[in-house]
């Protein structure tokens, strides 16, 4: 369930990171807590998007590891 969940938000980041690309979505800055856990300077928020898209994206991998790792040992 939490990969599912991780999945979901990952298509969020994207299609936003996608919408800013084509000028449907502004193109805003990132917040500074966002600047500073990405040690992104000047970033904007398509920027950490991608960042925590990528973290996400981690996140998620591990999620499926664990959880066919449960599913083996039951």
């Amino acid at each position: 369930m939490l990969g599912s969940r991780k999945e979901e938000a990952t298509c969020g980041h994207i299609e936003y990171s996608a919408g800013v690309g084509d000028g449907s979505c502004a193109r805003i800055p990132a917040l500074a807590i966002t600047i500073d856990y990405g040690e992104l300077p000047a970033a904007r928020w398509r920027d950490a998007l991608v960042l925590l898209g990528n973290d996400t994206l981690q996140h998620r991998d591990c999620a499926h590891v664990f959880s066919n790792e449960l599913a083996q040992s039951a």
